[in-house]
């Protein structure tokens, strides 16, 4: 398919390779529910960019990414739980990874060619044997906090961070901790609280700030989980600063010891502002990150890129592009 081709609003060619005959327009009802995708936005990126492709692409892949970590967190904490409504007692949760055989757009979570896209990310964390699955509890507004323990060894003594932060800085304004001890086996109720008590209300609101979920051994301070986050609102309604992400340096490659065949890049970041979905991208080269997606935190962090290629870190360097959301939902 010519290059000219690949464009939003999809050509008649473009959308005939989706299968359901309605296809794109619930793709573009599932990006408006959550994103910046309508009015004023959508008609600025269509007139005014060549890109709007990109932004379809990339809004589209948020969606799957945060419906199925929403779907996997909620399924792994019911593992010891039965509901009002009888759901519960759920002893894992599945999904169709399907690596892609042609070059189509597909539900696959690992393209054609072997690069991965944001739900094969978001899997790797939601798949980890122990995580921290934090929700609102909409009809009481509390913040509930579940550990999910699938190891079948106790842990006691881990300890449970949860930290306020606003959009504009990479200061915390606030952190809150508590000492929980893990069932094995098991999903586990460690903390509630209800939202309003929550915030530090003189600078925190829901569009303002987030939570930042760490789970840690307190003697050698390792992770015992990933860490998580939570947004308190759609993301189209926060304020989310502009954010300049930078590649500082690529250097490399080094052998990787846990992926025979694979080269290893360290990919070196700097940021301005935190940035949510930060989306790495190395044109043209096949392979897969250490970590994508994800929220950025902090003004600076280190990735690897993996790849079997032939390629020096001066060519990763070229072919990286950086992004985030703020990038796709300003005008």
């Amino acid at each position: 398919m010519p290059s000219s081709m690949i464009k939003y609003p999809f050509p008649i060619l473009l959308s005939r390779r989706q299968h359901q005959r309605l296809g794109d327009m619930y793709v573009k009802h599932a990006i408006s529910d959550h994103f910046k995708f309508t009015g004023l936005y959508l008609t600025f990126w269509i007139q005014n960019s060549s890109k709007a492709y990109d932004m379809v692409s990339y809004l589209s892949q948020i969606n799957q990414a945060m419906g199925m970590r929403n779907a996997a967190q909620t399924l792994r904490r019911w593992r010891s739980f039965i509901g009002p409504q009888g759901q519960g007692h759920n002893m894992g949760f599945l999904y169709w990874q399907l690596n892609d055989i042609w070059q189509a757009p597909w539900w696959a979570s690992i393209e054609y060619g072997g690069r991965w896209k944001m739900v094969h990310y978001f899997a790797k964390r939601f798949f980890s044997p122990v995580i921290v699955v934090p929700f609102i509890s909409y009809g009481n507004s509390q913040l509930k906090v579940f550990v999910v323990n699938d190891k079948l060894e106790p842990v006691d003594g881990a300890v449970l961070s949860i930290t306020q932060y606003m959009w504009t800085s990479f200061t915390p304004v606030a952190t809150t901790t508590i000492n929980v001890t893990l069932a094995a086996a098991a999903s586990t109720d460690v903390y509630s609280n209800k939202m309003q008590y929550e915030w530090k209300q003189d600078v925190c609101d829901s569009v303002n700030c987030f939570l930042w979920f760490t789970l840690t051994d307190p003697h050698s301070r390792s992770a015992l989980a990933p860490d998580n986050f939570l947004l308190l609102e759609e993301p189209k309604n926060l304020v989310l600063p502009q954010a300049s992400i930078y590649v500082m340096q690529v250097s490399g490659p080094t052998s990787s010891t846990s992926m025979p065949g694979f080269k290893v890049f360290d990919v070196q970041l700097q940021a301005d502002n935190i940035a949510l979905f930060v989306w790495l991208n190395a044109h043209h080269v096949s392979g897969h990150f250490s970590d994508n997606g994800f929220l950025l935190k902090d003004p600076r962090t280190t990735v690897q890129f993996y790849t079997r290629q032939n390629v020096t870190a001066a060519e990763i360097e070229e072919a990286l592009t950086v992004n985030s959301l703020k990038d796709y939902s300003s005008v």
